[in-house]
């Protein structure tokens, strides 16, 4: 069998248009990973500031409750540590929707990964199949289309 300049350069751009897919799709994983990577690191740094605003504020209402001459046991005390508990559970929860929302960017990346594979693969086999239909060994008519297909 062999290949006529048509077939060869349909199968190699095939392959060229199933090797820019795979690039892509690989160019994507790595920008989604990137931006999970940047969420991780945005909640870490929120995370810090908004435990130093929470102590600052606690400190805050400590020094104005002292100063006013009430004493801090009792209420004021279990007041402080139901802020402190909702405070750490307000924190929990950024972190959680921080990481469904980069561990979703990851699953796009892998998601964008497989696709690229896949349309890669795909490119491979559709060049093969032309590059088949469109052999010396075949039958064309004055258009070009394949009559009759010969296989040995």
């Amino acid at each position: 069998m062999s290949f006529g300049p048509a077939a060869a350069l349909f199968a190699a751009s095939q392959i060229g248009q199933g090797f820019s897919a795979l690039q892509q799709g690989r160019f994507n994983q790595e920008v989604a990973e990137q931006q999970a990577q940047a969420a991780r690191t945005a909640r870490a740094v929120n995370r810090r500031a908004e435990q130093r605003r929470f102590r600052e504020l606690q400190g805050e209402n400590l020094a104005r409750t002292l100063a006013a001459g009430v004493d801090v046991s009792g209420s004021v005390l279990q007041q402080r540590i139901k802020n402190r508990f909702e405070f750490l559970q307000d924190q929990r929860a950024a972190d959680f929707n921080t990481e469904v929302q980069a561990r979703q960017a990851e699953a796009r990346g892998e998601l964008a990964r497989f696709k690229g594979l896949s349309s890669f693969g795909t490119s491979l086999l559709r060049a093969g199949a032309s590059a088949s239909l469109l052999s010396d060994d075949s039958e064309t008519d004055t258009s070009g289309n394949v009559r009759t297909l010969r296989i040995d």
